[in-house]
């Protein structure tokens, strides 16, 4: 059996190094979604994967990988290289951290400790959300967005957005679902207390 034209769902017509054969793997295969990219920055780091400080010097036990660094691409960043600089520079950390059974302990400035322990402390605050309030928070001042069932107050998150706030704005006051799906991982919003549940 040999497979050919590889990526032909996405629209692919030039496939300069097909046929494969099945035994020559092993295969891997990744989803890749389109999205808005907003910089050519990041954490930088050795090529080990080792995160600098500005100084140049190695923050002990402390690596980074995929999109979050920096220096990668040089000036122009290759389109279709995310899932690959994931994959390769992530591998390579992991080869380099030795766990031994143990989780190495987070290297945390110490001015950054306190906020951090405090934000944990604060549970998500619960309650029953109507549709009828959710439309009444559909500005730039005052925005809510109902994801998978849950509100969230992105008002603050605004400006903060990589993809700008529009992308947001464009679906406050309702439910965001499907849009957000398509672009983030629902592991994304771990970082967000919902504010409570949607009703109708």
């Amino acid at each position: 059996m040999k497979l050919r034209q590889v990526g032909r769902t996405s629209g692919g017509k030039s496939f300069h190094n097909t046929p494969y054969e099945k035994d020559s793997g092993p295969w891997f295969a990744g989803h890749v979604t389109p999205a808005l990219h907003y910089t050519m920055g990041g954490i930088k780091v050795n090529e080990q994967g080792e995160v600098l400080r500005a100084d140049g010097t190695v923050v002990t036990g402390l690596y980074a990988a995929g999109e979050s660094v920096g220096g990668v691409h040089g000036e122009n960043r290759l389109g279709g290289n995310a899932l690959t600089e994931c994959a390769v520079f992530g591998r390579l950390v992991g080869q380099r951290i030795q766990l031994n059974g143990e989780v190495p302990a987070a290297v945390v400035p110490a001015e950054v400790t306190p906020v951090v322990a405090a934000a944990a402390a604060v549970p998500a605050g619960e309650r029953k959300v109507t549709r009828a309030e959710l439309a009444k928070h559909a500005s730039k001042a005052d925005c809510w967005v109902s994801l998978y069932g849950k509100v969230y107050d992105f008002t603050d998150f605004l400006e903060e957005h990589p993809a700008g706030e529009e992308a947001i704005l464009e679906y406050g006051g309702k439910d965001g679902t499907e849009i957000f799906d398509k672009v983030h991982t629902r592991a994304m919003l771990d970082d967000f207390d919902p504010l409570g549940e949607l009703v109708d």
